[in-house]
């Protein structure tokens, strides 16, 4: 029996292949502690399926690395000994939702952001994938931030202020001093873009969205050898609720485009015509 799950920054899609079962959980942090890790897995898997022999789990996740993926096969191997685990990166989930067998370059834009050219098989990244301190241009994460920081240099109008202080349940100066005492504050300003959201016709906010949109795109796939020539392919929350935006900037360029919300539904569909 085969379990797909795209795990990203907030929450996980999974999805029981020959049971057309699909499920949403929190995101599953692979740098946290390998306790807290084994506790979430545990609370994710089916209890009417956890102790089925011969399950097997294909798990794209953000945060794929050499260690990351050998934490979890030795977790799975002491705590879930019949299941066999196989881990990917969450981008290869969103060519495999959006391409199949197709070329095309593949854009996340959720949490965080991140992107690739497929060739219709494998991912090939030309950049190294840096994260939300160094990264994440065009990610929820990215859009929260821009807003905090033009909140606290008062460049916000008063209707924008009251949201924020609404919201966060802070006044500015407190705001400040809670984001630093958070143990992991991207979850947090990330939750902020539902403000942006929520006000994309003010022209600050305006401006935040083109600026996020065309750094990431400056930046990441414009960057890619004859990207003009591929279609686009799009996941993620940020990218489906930000679709007229995108559709400006790539009407502007002249690039053909897909945007897919979840891309957990269109990779079962890959999994079943492989079978």
């Amino acid at each position: 029996m085969k379990i797909i799950v795209d795990n990203g920054g907030t929450k996980s899609d999974w999805m029981v292949v020959d049971q057309n079962r699909h499920f949403s959980d929190i995101g599953i942090n692979l740098f946290d502690t390998k306790k807290s890790i084994v506790s979430n897995f545990k609370s994710s898997i089916p209890p009417d399926l956890i102790h089925v022999q011969d399950l097997a789990i294909d798990f794209y996740t953000a945060g794929n690395t050499v260690n990351t993926t050998l934490k979890l096969k030795e977790i799975f191997k002491i705590h879930f000994p019949n299941i066999q685990i196989s881990i990917f990166s969450d981008l290869l989930a969103a060519s495999r939702a959006v391409f199949k067998n197709e070329k095309g370059i593949t854009c996340i834009l959720g949490t965080g952001s991140n992107c690739a050219y497929y060739d219709g098989n494998n991912n090939h990244s030309f950049f190294v994938s840096s994260g939300h301190i160094f990264a994440d241009e065009g990610s929820g994460y990215d859009l929260g931030k821009r807003m905090l920081q033009s909140y606290f240099r008062n460049e916000l109008s008063d209707h924008l202020e009251k949201d924020i202080h609404i919201q966060t349940g802070f006044k500015k100066e407190d705001l400040i001093s809670h984001v630093y005492s958070l143990k992991n504050h991207k979850p947090f300003i990330a939750s902020l873009s539902k403000i942006v959201n929520k006000n994309k016709s003010d022209h600050k906010i305006k401006e935040i969205i083109f600026d996020s949109f065309e750094d990431f795109f400056q930046m990441y796939p414009f960057k890619i050898p004859n990207y003009k020539k591929l279609k686009f392919g799009f996941i993620g929350s940020i990218a489906f609720n930000f679709q007229k935006q995108i559709h400006e900037l790539m009407c502007r360029h002249s690039i053909e485009y897909e945007i897919i919300e979840k891309p957990i539904l269109n990779l079962a569909n890959y999994y079943r015509k492989k079978s």
